[in-house]
């Protein structure tokens, strides 16, 4: 099998820009520890008990841990980081960025320039109890734009004014960062007008009376070991390769929470249910077809879902001579009976997908991609000289090793040979995948996922005509809209909420309409929870512990 040959340094920035995109884990093997039962008595069921350790397990090992992001591939903390740590911003379940640490921002204009204006409130502080300030934001945001620093904080902070002076060592400060004590404010001017700049603001606050004159290289260990001091509902308190434990943070400016302390450990799938049952641990993320299992079993836990963090999709390639015509994948669209899908091959925890954008978020609208309609799909297909005798043969590429995207894959092929197709299927591993497709190798179509961008600015990563595939570009779809285009341009700027919206919107209906993807299904995340796990509601956001402070143990 040939796989295109892309030098090792640009198949290492492709593969860390797909994990940003389509999101990757990691961690290292561990086993649970025995769990201590609160001593506090029961009390009416459904009256909250303060107190007691929440015990969470990470199936299979524990996720990588490193708020200051040096090994993270986007710019996003993940649930265990969240519990600890925050920035003066914060997305919430609509994609809109809202104030966290920060009691206020705001965004003016200075000569067309983009300022954006945070305010503290009085009572912030660190975990230490000493208080949070104007300096520590100045000190977080320097430290994110140092010269040796190369995490994925970085990225965002050449849009602040005087970063190139400072990080090439010609001014002691950055001039675009004035911080006003007294009125607790920090106004930060920017060089050009880029929404993707408050995606900075969501990142850890950094306590300079703890780390001032450290080198990031001793920053990121101590980050590491979860030693930096924190803003969030807990701290941790012991970070090991078995367990992490964190304590309730006494200094913690919003609602405290009713836990004590939160236990994470790391659980082989095969004990999960064993120990959810019996309360040592009290939730637990499972598959679909585990949560179904134990569903159907009468299992003695119960299960929820979180919502899902992206989409599956086969992609059409518009540059591919057999799939120009939008008549052609339309009709290969309509013979998949995405409804089914959905249904069968998740156990009821999924639903067919109809945006590259989330449900629920400011901007979503379904898009109107073609319904089912298998005999409309042969009709065309005929009408453009395809039959059983001349088939429209193609090849299809995806990444193997998943056995959910093995029945996709299986699925789609077995709606296609209803039709005069034949298709030609190439598994390959992920890398070789990457390497293939997205460095600009001939094919036909390819199933892949997506994550759903923060926010939808980030669908300019991979559908504008200028990410071409084989310059470390994602467009493996070689879509091209010149219109959609100018929609995706103008929705990185920052306007109002009313007017993005309105862009994004219109550009949904030209993606849907031009076809350059057939959306599949969002597979939402179910946990599983024991009966003593008391406050979680049945549907967890997509960021499942947002509302932990009110979960409590009966």
């Amino acid at each position: 099998m040939i796989v295109h040959q892309m030098s090792g340094k640009a198949l290492r920035i492709m593969m860390a820009t797909l994990c940003l995109v389509a999101g990757c884990t990691d961690g290292q093997p561990a086993s649970p520890e025995p769990v201590e039962h609160s001593s506090q008595p029961d009390t009416h069921p459904g009256e909250p008990t303060p107190g007691g350790q929440l015990v969470m397990a990470a199936v299979g090992s524990l996720p990588s841990f490193d708020p200051f992001g040096t090994a993270k591939q986007e710019p996003l903390l993940n649930p265990y980081e969240s519990l600890a740590y925050g920035g003066l911003l914060a997305y919430d379940e609509s994609g809109m960025p809202q104030a966290n640490l920060a009691s206020e921002f705001r965004i003016e204009r200075t000569d067309g320039k983009p300022v954006v204006t945070v305010t503290l409130p009085p009572q912030a502080a660190w975990a230490d109890g000493r208080p949070l300030t104007t300096e520590d934001v100045r000190f977080t945001l320097e430290t994110y734009s140092r010269p040796d620093y190369y995490g994925i904080w970085r990225e965002p902070t050449h849009l602040i004014e005087g970063v190139s002076r400072f990080r090439h060592g010609k001014a002691e400060r950055i001039s675009g960062i004035a911080v006003d004590p007294d009125q607790r404010t920090v106004r930060i001017s920017l060089e050009r007008d880029d929404i993707t700049f408050l995606h900075l603001l969501t990142a850890p606050l950094l306590p300079k009376h703890q780390l001032d004159g450290k080198t990031p290289d001793e920053i990121a260990a101590l980050s590491r070991e979860g030693q930096i001091l924190g803003t969030g509902m807990f701290q941790p308190q012991q970070m090991d390769d078995e367990a992490w434990t964190f304590a309730a943070n006494g200094s913690y400016l919003g609602k405290k929470p009713l836990l004590e302390s939160v236990k994470v450990i790391a659980l082989p799938q095969e004990k999960v249910e064993e120990e959810v049952v019996a309360g040592r641990v009290h939730i637990s993320p499972v598959s679909p077809e585990v949560a179904h299992l134990l569903r159907e079993s009468g299992s003695d836990v119960k299960i929820i879902s979180a919502a899902a963090h992206g989409y599956h999709f086969v992609g059409y390639n518009l540059a591919s001579d057999k799939l120009k015509d939008a008549d052609v994948r339309r009709a290969l669209s309509q013979a998949v009976p995405v409804e089914q899908l959905a249904r069968d091959l998740f156990y009821g925890f999924a639903q067919p997908a109809k945006s590259p954008l989330a449900p629920g978020t400011f901007a979503y609208v379904p898009g109107r991609f073609p319904s089912f309609d298998r005999d409309a799909a042969e009709t065309v297909l005929k009408e453009k000289g395809y039959s059983r005798e001349n088939p429209l043969s193609l090849t299809l590429v995806y990444p193997s090793g998943n056995q959910v995207r093995e029945r996709m894959v299986e699925a789609v092929r077995a709606a296609w040979e209803k039709l005069p197709v034949r298709i030609e299927a190439k598994p390959l591993k992920y890398e070789e995948f990457a390497a293939y497709l997205f460095g600009g190798q001939p094919v036909d179509l390819y199933l892949y996922a997506w994550k759903y961008p923060t926010d939808p600015a980030g669908l300019i990563k991979v559908w504008h005509s200028r990410e071409r595939v084989g310059e470390l570009g994602l467009n493996a779809s070689r879509y091209a809209n010149s219109h959609a285009d100018q929609l995706l341009e103008r929705g990185q700027l920052m306007l109002s909420d009313a007017e993005r919206k309105k862009l994004f919107v219109e550009w949904q209906q030209h993606f849907a309409a031009d076809l350059p993807i057939l959306p599949l299904v969002e597979v939402k995340n179910p946990y599983i929870i024991s009966t003593r796990l008391q406050g979680a509601a049945d549907q967890l956001g997509r960021e499942p512990f947002r509302e932990l402070g009110s979960w409590w143990l009966k």
